[in-house]
């Protein structure tokens, strides 16, 4: 399952409407999210390098984890951003938080 954000611009401003594919091809509008946890891992530059979401209560160590790793310049404080990347190349709920560091990412 996955998500998209599809902007609408509106007098006054910008309306964002999030929606998930119920089928191939075929989205529908998310109505209501789930209570989610966060899990946040940083370098010795203090950079957030690991971001991972799962329904509340679920353990790290399941493969019920969204994770997003971010790419910097270096590992100094403060460094340049340089790409985000999905465990296993996509943003589904499908890894362990304890096994960030091991995932391909893309």
């Amino acid at each position: 399952m996955s998500e998209v954000d599809l902007q609408r611009r509106e007098v006054g401003g910008t309306v964002t409407i999030r929606y998930t594919d119920v089928a191939p091809s075929v989205y529908a509008p998310v109505t209501e999210s789930a209570a989610l946890t966060h899990a946040f891992d940083y370098d010795i530059g203090n950079n957030m390098i690991y971001f991972g979401r799962a329904a509340m209560g679920s353990s790290k160590s399941a493969a019920v984890w969204q994770i997003r790793k971010f790419v910097y310049a270096s590992t100094t404080a403060n460094a340049n951003l340089l790409d985000t990347q999905w465990a296993g190349g996509t943003p589904s709920f499908t890894n362990a938080w304890t096994a960030r560091a091991s995932i391909s990412y893309s």
